[in-house]
């Protein structure tokens, strides 16, 4: 090619190269010498033309030297010539080509050509075609120039999207493989290097790293193939050059060269050495190749002790511990990036890790945290192999048992893996409490083992809920499980030490040493040089004093420091010198710094530094929230998904925000990959903060409203409730925007929506702001045109006010409602939140007074005042009410409906506080009234805490305390029955503060107290939270718990009452809080209340001035005691006789009423000695009195009140003077205080008794019982107390020094009560398509499908995996290495470390893709034995569907980089996948078509019906041996041959032809024809033909086709059973004839219609062999009629085995139907069969299968549906078959309605129902049953027929027994001849007055036979009189004894059995 271009003239041709030529050249102007560049081939080629300009553009703007400066672009003929300036030089490609470089003529190109394109690169600019054309070099100055830059890059990132080889920018062979587009990442200045490592290649080798002249096996080489090492192809070459080289030729990009800076001083080392020594000796490569891109070091700093300690703490839980580590800290401390670093070490030891975290929108979901962790676990076992999955079935339904359900209902997803499980059985509260922990934790146990030891890490427990704090209580407190490493991060800076988490940690802390506490600091200064040393490339000693001021700056916190280094270096306060190739910084200039104390301003300014398109992105994201998805971003701001992405990558690259996907976004990702990546976060919610805080006011609203507005559009219904805080939190910002009455209407709801959430979620600032909002939204005439959404908003913000203590806001809502409502059960919520306010600020009487407002409103005021005598009555009314049934019975009953009753249990059930405290005496008749009521109307849940009030009640004022703990008990029940968990916090205060002291422990009421209070602060009932507190902190105190602890506890509790402003319960607590600051000598004077935080002077006037009736009492309860200990005995019988008083009013059962009789009766007894004769008999009948409770109080509850009866029976014997007894009872009392715990009491015991034997001159005695009692009072904590027995008791307490020690007064730790296919490579598609086309052989397809798989994805080692019959084979693999392609005989899969098992199985059982970037360091197949055995780095794996089915999984694998597999790569995975799926199925009928005609040949020879075909006309076409065989011929040939008429030659009847033919053409096909034919030789055989017409291309019939079955002996058969049949109809026929006239059957006798009908049941039930039920009454005869049943039945030779369902016990009944084995319980001695086994192949008769309990019917409904039985302590499964027969006489409809039968059972046994009737029904068969019963019981006997008026009566008579009634009247009428017929009620229906002998019945006989029946009846007439007393009897007949015993004889008189 010569160009002609007018104006220069050329010289001579510079190089020619396969796309461009350079010529030299002068310009003829001014003889100026240039070069020419032109193009080669089709000038006018678009792209060659834009290539021009875009180099042209590039050159212009450059002056670096070793760049060709252009002068000017020339068009010639459509062409473009590029003008540039002259250089000297020579084609590196003519160097290569002509002879070999030597090691110094190689560096001295390289070195130069490195300098050049570092200089190129510091002007942001990627060349990307480094190959020999592009390079020329001067020898004689030994510069070097580099030309063509039509494909370079002007960014110092750009994002390519996937290209084929032939269109890729560049020249392949000297490409990085990042740049084949084929990579997961984009491209920058290190493509380059990867050239440069090419070229290097060659120049030291002769030959490039891969010789592949195929373009895609080319690309395939620079993906997957490893380059040879050039010092081995070539021993010359120096093994550090070799080094340089493949360093460069690194896949990933970060293991190459990451600056020239960097290779250019290897190089230049390399050059020294060798000129130094005539060798490049070794040195360490990359010392100066530091990187000049800002990277803070992602290394974790300064908690390598944490994190040693975490790892210890797993070593022990891995040695058979369970473990608990709580890490605590500040928000971006590192929490969660500490627990993280133990995942490896946790995997490597084949440990298991799983991981939940909080929601803090969802704290209400029971056990969130926890079953999210098992759920992530549950994930990772269906990567199992099929075995181990069944062996985890197995194992954990065999721990589980049949509680399975209880699981799955917390953790769905553990059914996928065990099955469906049985409903399991309801039980009481504590029962399902305690079942679901057993069973959670046995399922845990199953995961902990030895060989892998489990780690759950629960993140963000801050906001846990309580089911799972209890949990890991139980957990942790047990300790069974073993080999358990539980750790849980949270923020100790949203927590107090009233936090539930808190309390529970405190707990455990106390109760066990398997908790560890691990809190996170700040950075020291070593850690942020270290951090800083990193991050710059520095010696650490170098940045020290940049340390101590970045420590400063950001008080250590490791985001902080992050976010000011980057502050800093975009203010370019720290920076890369380029010049010496090191970062620095500015110290000076940091120091003078204004440096803000707000992360925010400091993040702002870094914000501002990024481009201002990614900067608005960003800005859209953060009014969408913290997370943000890239379809949303896209919707929101106009633009494309791709342009989005592409705008973010810079905040990416900063580390502004992340994924938040699996796959971790890398800032290489490719910019139009976006389907990678659903959504994205802000890296920290501080940035999202700053981000936000850069908006306009006005925008924000603006961009609020649209997202708001389409987010609302976009959801309905249920799924509106999932995002509705979202939606609000757009919408509210921007509501001023909203003007159409209708949408603000609609937002509105949504509001009252998202209010109801939050609050659901305790969340009240929120909701109360939600509905706030929504009220404002209102349009004016809301109450009238909105008056239900009106009310309902308006109702809850007087509900939410009062929550959050705004009362005065409260009225003014609640004014609005009650002057708008419309009728008064509107505004029940409205005064129930004014009384709770009332109570809140301790206004007791306006609580009541509210209370009545209402309830008059309702028509049910309060109840006024009654007497004891009063009160007691109505106490038993009440009672009486239940009407014989249980206390429990009460949980049964139907829901209330009523709505006005229902308002009035909700006033009822929150005005019982304000009554109780301020009135009492009420309190009676208020938990009387709700318990009549829902007695009366129903449960609600208004009932439950009524119901414990009543159990209170019933405890203190009838002294029933065992029906008042009932009372209580079913309250917890109710609680679970009717899911109500917003009154537990309620019903634990009145039950543990007022009924469960007086059985139990103080400890236990303690630990109910603190679960109300928990329970409370969770729903939100602050009252009762209050409540609860002040229980917690009387309890604690009164049960000797030590001071300083409970101290401090009191006074937290304190602070929670003012934060939640409740008034009244922080009152009472402030009581017991003052005592116990004077117990521990806070107040100069300790009986006088008056301190630190109570006052009585001020506090008392107070109480009585509010009615605060219950502060008294304590008040007054408290110094009752104070007074006492330290011995102000008459100020203490003051403050006992005022709470007797109190207490005469007071009906409830607080613990303050029994500890005061104790104090109380201490105080008298102690003045006793100085009082009068007359006080001091009043004084021991008061304490009589007091004791007399005492002992009923102990004898319920002997832990609390055992000591205190002893205590005081001492005092009482010794001012009696009775030492024996008053020592006997002060040893009881300190014995049994010491016991239970009761420190107090043993400390004032052991004081008691000193003094008692310092009265007796025992002063010994004295001594020892003193300083017990000052140990005992030390140990409580009592200084005060201390300090008066030292003082007053000198000489009793002389401690030695150790002694002081031991019992110093201990300050004790605080411890709480508890598009198609983008970018697709066509070549590759093409050339799939070809093999498909081209390879239609199975194993050849394989083979090249494989081959074309890995060479076009970069594989190193792929797998196809085929489904064959459901399982899983390997059908292929392959190995780049040598292009090995083994096709395997369908090997099935195996796990193992030598296959990729467990990823494969993952991808074909949830048929989902996985793409692992680096697939040892991340992701959830980590530990994976083949990951971890074969460390492959990028992994593809994904499965092949075909037809919406699994046809098989290929997996792909590369261990050269990470980040192989890119978005496209996957959609050509997918494309391929299809096309694999479609040509195995190809390749698979192909195979099927080869062996499908032997197949029908060997089918057509051998089968052994016979097949044929034939024409229309009648003639066989073909014929198969079977078919000659059975019509008799000898062969086929000879069928066909010889029938030439198939209508006349071979159908019996040629009628069956023509009906064939009809068929035929109706149905299109026939079947099941019997038809005869005939044989060769004339005989006939039976045929059962099936047939069909073929038709031909005219849809006319051509042939038929069929085939047919010799059924000649089965129709012999079947002819012998139909007469066989016709002889049983005839017998059966006989035998209903053969009782007079047919009226007998069997052994049943009737002639009715009824029994007719009975009759034909029985025959049809007979012939079945389904299950039969019966009903009838008692004695109609249902066993006869089973009996009958079974004898008719073809079971007759089996057992017949009749069972009493209701007589056997129920606790035998498993064992009588099921058997057992031997030793299966005490007793079993034996194996014994049960009743199945029995009557296995015969009949089971069920009578009165009504009886039978729930529990039984499942298990016989399972061996009903044929799953079997399991007899008791077998694990054998039995089958048995059997009949079932039952019976009943009860309704069983009604049974199911009540609950009490099994629907499901029914069905199964209700198949043929009979219904006998009674014999009332069918008087008509009396005659007959008479008669047959005389003959049976009178044979041999004279006894009259029962005929005229006494057979009427029989007949007229109702028979209540029915057939057995008549039964045993005639057996006794034969054996005393005398018919008496009895009642039901007892009453004789033959009066007395009619004789003993009825006349009728002996007319017509013979008057001997008469007397003799007169005499006969008279004898056993007087016998039965005298009770058969034969002596009396005669004596009264006046008869000798001898005559009457012959008499007697005569007449076979005795006493008799009736037989039945």
């Amino acid at each position: 090619m010569m160009l002609s271009l007018p104006d220069y003239i050329i010289e001579s041709t510079l190089f020619e190269g396969s796309r461009r030529i350079y010529y030299k050249a002068r310009r003829t102007i001014d003889n100026l010498p240039v070069v020419l560049k032109a193009c080669v081939g089709d000038p006018v080629d678009s792209g060659t033309l834009a290539q021009v300009l875009h180099e042209y553009g590039i050159l212009k703007e450059l002056d670096i030297e070793g760049m060709v400066r252009p002068l000017v672009l020339k068009n010639d003929a459509n062409s473009l010539i590029l003008i540039l300036e002259d250089f000297k030089g020579e084609c590196l490609k003519d160097i290569f080509q002509r002879e070999k470089t030597t090691l110094d003529e190689l560096l001295s190109i390289f070195i130069p050509l490195v300098s050049v394109l570092d200089k190129l690169h510091r002007q942001n600019i990627i060349h990307k075609d480094l190959q020999p054309e592009n390079i020329f070099v001067d020898s004689d100055s030994g510069q070097v120039f580099l030309t063509d830059f039509s494909f370079a890059t002007l960014l110092p990132k750009e994002d390519l999207r996937i290209q084929p080889p032939g269109g890729m920018n560049g020249s392949l062979s000297y490409m990085s493989p990042e740049q084949t587009g084929r990579m997961n990442r984009s491209l920058d200045y290190r493509t380059d290097f990867y050239s440069i490592g090419t070229l290097l290649f060659q120049a030291a080798t002769g030959k490039l790293p891969f010789s592949d002249t195929d373009s895609l096996e080319l690309v395939h080489s620079l993906l997957a193939k490893k380059p040879p090492s050039p010092s081995e192809l070539d021993p010359d070459i120096p093994d550090v050059l070799s080094g340089i080289i493949l360093r460069l030729l690194s896949k990933n990009a970060e293991d190459r060269y990451q600056r020239a800076w960097g290779l250019k001083a290897d190089l230049e080392e390399c050059q020294n050495r060798l000129r130094r020594y005539g060798k490049i000796t070794s040195f360490s490569l990359g010392l100066h190749d530091i990187p000049d891109h800002f990277q803070v070091s992602p290394k974790l700093y300064g908690r390598e002790r944490e994190r040693n300690r975490l790892l210890n703490l797993f070593e022990q839980s891995s040695s058979g511990d369970t473990v608990l580590a709580t890490v605590s800290g500040y928000s971006g401390i590192g929490k969660t990036s500490l627990v993280q670093e133990i995942y490896k070490p946790v995997t490597r030891k084949q440990g298991y890790f799983t991981a939940g975290k909080c929601d803090q929108f969802h704290r209400n979901v029971p056990y969130g945290v926890m079953t999210g962790a098992i759920q992530e676990m549950l994930r990772s076992l269906l990567s199992e192999s099929d075995t181990k999955l069944q062996r985890w079935k197995s194992e954990i339904l065999r721990t589980v048992g049949s509680e399975g359900q209880l699981l799955v209902d917390v953790v769905p997803n553990l059914e996928l893996i065990i099955g469906p499980q049985p409903v399991v059985r309801e039980v009481g509260s504590e029962e399902a409490q305690i079942r679901f922990n057993r069973v959670f934790l046995k399922f845990i146990g199953v995961f902990c083992n030895s060989q892998h030891p489990l780690v759950i890490f629960l993140d963000d427990l801050q906001w846990v809920d309580q089911p799972t704090l209890n949990l890991i209580e139980l957990i942790i407190a047990d300790g069974d499980l073993e080999h358990l490493f539980l750790i849980g991060a949270y923020r100790d800076n949203e927590v107090d030490p009233l936090h539930p988490l808190i309390v529970t940690l405190e707990k455990l802390k106390k109760a066990t040493n398997r908790v560890h506490s691990i809190s996170l600091s700040s950075l020291e200064t070593p850690d942020v040089s270290q951090l800083l040393a990193d991050s710059l490339h520095q010696e650490q000693g170098a940045v020290t004093k940049l340390a101590s001021v970045i420590l400063r700056q950001t008080d250590g916190n490791p985001f902080f420091i992050k976010q000011f280094l980057f502050s800093l270096y975009q203010k370019k306060q720290i920076f890369f010198d380029i010049e010496s190739r090191f970062w620095k910084f500015e110290l000076e200039n940091i120091l003078k710094m204004d440096v803000t104390e707000n992360l925010i301003d400091l993040l702002i300014v870094r914000l501002q530094q990024v481009p201002d398109e990614t900067l608005e992105m960003l800005r859209i994201a953060a009014c969408i929230g913290n997370q943000f998805g890239i379809e949303m971003l896209s919707l929101f701001s106009g633009l494309l998904k791709s342009v989005c992405l592409k705008n973010l990558l810079p905040a990416l690259r900063e580390e502004l925000i992340t994924t938040t996907s699996e796959l971790q976004l890398s800032a290489e990702i490719d910019v139009d990959d976006y389907a990678w990546v659903e959504s994205f976060k802000f890296r920290h919610d501080r940035i999202h903060q700053a981000v936000y805080a850069l908006i306009d006011e006005d925008e924000k609203k603006s961009i609020h409203h649209i997202i708001g507005h389409v987010m609302l559009e976009k959801v309905v219904g249920q799924k509106l409730e999932e995002v509705v805080f979202d939606i609000l939190s757009h919408l509210n910002l921007a509501r001023e925007l909203i003007e159409k009455p209708d949408d603000r209407l609609e937002l509105a709801k949504v509001n009252l929506l998202g209010g109801m959430k939050a609050k659901a979620s305790a969340a009240f600032e929120p909701a109360f702001n939600y509905f706030r909002i929504g009220v404002g939204l209102l349009p004016d005439e809301s109450w009238v045109d909105n008056y239900d959404l009106t009310l309902q908003l308006y109702a809850e913000c007087v509900d939410l006010a009062r929550i959050c203590g705004q009362f005065l806001e409260m009225e003014r809502w609640a004014d609005v409602v009650k002057a708008k409502s419309c009728q008064p059960i509107d505004q029940v919520s409205v005064f129930k939140n004014l009384i709770l306010a009332n109570m809140a600020r301790n206004r007791l009487n306006e609580a009541l007074k509210t209370a009545d407002d209402i309830l008059t409103m309702l028509g049910d005021p309060l109840p006024v005042k009654k007497t004891p005598a009063e009160i007691r009555e109505e106490i038993a009314a009440t009672l009486n009410h239940l009407q014989g049934r249980e206390i429990e019975d009460l949980l049964k009953l139907p829901l209330m409906q009523d709505p006005v009753k229902l308002a009035v249990m909700s006033i009822m059930n929150v005005v019982t506080a304000p009554a109780y405290i301020s009135k009492p005496e009420l309190m009676p008749s208020i938990a009387c009234r709700v318990v009549n009521l829902s007695m009366e109307y129903g449960n609600t849940s208004f009932s439950i805490f009524l119901y414990t009030c009543f159990g209170a009640v019933l405890c203190a004022v009838t002294g029933d305390i065992e029906a008042g703990y009932r009372f209580g008990k079913l309250s917890m029940d109710l609680i679970n029955r009717l899911d109500a968990e917003e009154f537990r916090g309620r019903v634990l205060h009145a039950f543990s503060g007022y009924i469960n002291h007086w059985k139990n422990h103080l400890r236990e009421t303690l630990d109910n107290s603190v679960s109300g209070y928990q329970c409370c602060i969770a729903t939100g009932d602050f009252e009762f939270a209050g409540y609860n507190a002040y229980v917690i902190s009387k309890h604690s105190f009164l049960s000797g718990r030590e001071l300083n602890g409970i101290e401090k506890e009191i006074a937290l509790y304190s602070q929670s009452l003012k934060r939640y402003k409740q008034e009244t319960p922080l009152r009472f607590n402030q009581i017991f809080h003052q005592t116990v600051l004077n117990l521990l000598g806070k107040n100069e004077d300790p009986r006088l209340m008056i301190g630190q935080v109570y006052d009585e002077r001020v506090m008392v006037p107070l109480h009585e001035q509010a009615g605060d009736y219950l502060a008294m009492i304590y008040y007054s309860f408290n110094k009752l005691i104070l007074c006492y200990l330290f011995e102000d005995y008459y100020q203490a019988v003051h403050y006992a006789n005022a709470l007797e008083t109190l207490f005469s009013e007071n009906t409830g059962g607080p613990l303050a009423l029994s500890v005061s009789c104790f104090y109380a009766s201490l105080a008298r007894l102690a003045l006793y000695p100085q009082s009068s004769q007359v006080e001091q008999g009043q004084i021991l009948e008061n304490v009589a009195e007091n004791q007399e409770k005492m002992k009923k109080w102990a004898s319920h509850g002997p832990a609390n009140y055992l000591h205190k009866f002893h205590l005081v029976e001492a005092e009482r014997a010794n001012i009696m003077n009775e030492d024996v007894e008053a020592t006997k009872h002060y040893n009881q009392a300190i014995a049994l205080a010491r016991e239970h715990e009761f420190k107090n009491d043993e400390a004032l015991a052991n004081e008691l008794a000193a003094k008692f034997w310092l009265s007796r001159g025992r002063t010994e005695f004295a001594a020892l019982s003193m300083k017990r009692a000052y140990q005992c009072y030390a140990v409580w904590g009592a200084s005060r107390k201390l300090m008066q027995l030292k003082s007053g008791y000198p000489s009793l307490i002389m401690l030695s020094a150790q002694e002081e020690e031991q019992v110093s007064v201990p300050i004790l730790e605080f411890k709480p009560a508890r598009s198609f296919f983008k970018g697709l490579d066509m070549d590759t598609m093409l050339k799939s398509f070809q093999t498909i086309s081209s390879e239609i052989e199975l194993n050849k397809l394989l083979t090249t499908l494989m081959r074309i798989v890995i060479e076009n994805l970069g594989a190193e080692i792929g797998f196809l995996v085929l489904r064959r019959e459901n399982e899983l084979m390997i059908a292929a693999q392959g190995i780049s290495s040598g292009d090995v392609i083994a096709v395997q005989p369908f090997v099935p899969l195996i796990e193992g470390e030598n296959l990729p098992y467990g990823i494969i199985q993952y991808v074909a059982r949830t048929q989902e893709h996985v793409v692992l970037k680096n697939a040892t360091e991340i992701g959830p197949f980590t530990s994976d034995p083949y990951v971890v055995a074969q460390s492959p780095i990028s992994v593809l794996c994904a499965p092949i569907v075909y037809q919406s089915r699994l046809s098989g999984v290929i997996y792909l694998e590369n261990k050269l980089a990470p980040d192989m597999f890119s978005r496209d790569r996957l959609e050509v995975i997918k494309a391929l996948s299809s096309q694999i799926a479609i040509s195995i199925e190809n390749a698979n009928l192909y195979e099927a078509r080869k062996n499908a005609e032997a197949q029908y040949r060997s089918i057509f020879e051998n089968a052994v019906e016979g097949i044929f075909q034939s024409t229309l006309s009648g003639q066989f076409i073909t014929a198969n041996p079977a078919m000659a065989r059975i019509l008799g011929y000898d062969s086929p040939d000879e069928l066909v041959t010889s029938v030439t008429n198939i209508q006349n030659e071979i159908y019996v009847n040629p009628e069956d032809r023509s009906r064939l033919f009809d068929i035929l053409n109706k149905k299109k096909e026939a079947h099941g024809l019997e038809i005869q034919f005939l044989r060769k030789d004339g005989s006939k055989v039976w045929i059962l033909l099936h047939a069909r017409p073929v038709y031909d291309s005219n849809d006319q019939i051509s042939i038929i086709e069929g085939f047919f079955a010799d059924i000649t002996e089965r129709k012999r058969e079947t002819e012998a059973i139909r007469i066989s049949e016709e002889y049983l109809r005839k017998e059966n026929t006989l035998l209903k004839s053969n009782f007079k006239d047919r009226y007998r059957f069997g052994n049943i006798i009737g002639k009715s219609m009824a029994m007719q009908e009975v009759y034909e049941l029985i025959l049809k039930a007979a012939a079945a062999n389904a299950n039969v039920i019966i009903y009838g009454e008692s004695g109609t005869g249902k066993e006869l009629v089973a009996q009958a049943i079974h004898e008719l039945s073809d079971r007759k030779e089996k057992r017949f085995v009749p069972v009493n369902c209701g007589a056997i016990p129920e606790n035998l009944l498993e064992s009588e139907f099921f058997g057992y084995k031997k030793g299966a319980f005490t007793g079993a001695h034996a194996d014994k069969s049960g009743y199945l086994d029995s009557a296995d192949g015969g009949t089971l008769f069920l009578d009165e299968m009504g009886e039978i309990n729930m529990n039984i019917q499942v298990k016989l409904l399972r061996v009903l549906e044929g799953s079997g039985y399991t007899p008791v302590g077998s694990q054998e499964i039995k089958k048995p078959d059997i009949r079932f027969i039952s019976a009943t006489h009860q309704d069983l409809q009604k049974l199911i309605r009540k609950g009490e039968f099994r629907e499901d059972f029914f069905y199964r046994v209700h198949i043929i129902p009979v219904s006998l009737p009674p014999l009332r029904d069918r008087s008509e068969d009396i005659p007959l049953l008479i008669e047959h019963f005389m003959e049976q019981y009178g044979k041999g006997k004279n006894i009259p027929p029962v005929r005229g008026g006494v057979l009427e009566a029989l007949q007229n008579h109702d028979w209540p027994g029915n057939v057995r009634e008549l039964q045993n009247v005639i057996h006794r009428y034969v054996s005393l001849n005398r018919l008496d017929l009895v009642h039901p009620t007892g009453r004789s229906l033959t009066p007395e007055t009619d004789g003993l002998v009825d006349l009728q019945g002996t007319m017509g006989a013979k008057y001997q036979e008469t007397m003799d029946q007169f005499e006969q009846k008279l004898l056993q007439h007087i016998l039965e009189k005298n009770q058969w007393h034969r002596e009396n009897s005669a004596r009264d007949l006046g008869l000798p004894s001898r005559t009457f015993y012959r008499k007697m004889k005569k007449y076979g008189l005795g006493r008799q059995q009736s037989p039945i």
